[in-house]
């Protein structure tokens, strides 16, 4: 008999009473978040404000990238070459009408590319 009495309100606003229901999970769920970063920022000290962080994560850096290894310096080649104020202006407008004819990609081919393509693009990425 109850259920009959308020299965027309459930009818009528099921998708208000589920909206609601979803709105008081989540912001439990982010009131619970907030307080456990609160805790954590009051409670727990990740840092120790003695050490001195810029030479701790230098000296992390360097000794995970050289493993003690010493590496021996190499000049940078193209260092002595110098342009003419005409051809930095020529090959600039150059760069930007190739940089101009660039579209965004919304379809892809089919078409195979040389592994070798991919392997240069990677490593101009990586310069």
């Amino acid at each position: 008999m109850v259920v009959s009495l308020y299965a027309p309100f459930f009818a009528a606003y099921w998708p208000y009473i589920l909206t609601a229901l979803i709105g008081i999970v989540f912001t439990e769920m982010i009131v619970g978040s907030m307080k456990q970063l609160k805790y954590k920022q009051t409670h727990k000290v990740d840092v120790d404000p003695f050490i001195d962080f810029e030479s701790s994560s230098t000296a992390r850096f360097e000794s995970q990238n050289n493993r003690g290894e010493e590496k021996e310096h190499i000049p940078y080649p193209y260092q002595d070459e110098c342009y003419s104020e005409e051809e930095m202006i020529d090959r600039s407008l150059a760069f930007y009408h190739a940089m101009n004819k660039r579209r965004s990609v919304r379809d892809f081919s089919s078409e195979t590319v040389p592994l070798e393509v991919i392997q240069n693009i990677i490593h101009t990425a990586g310069r």
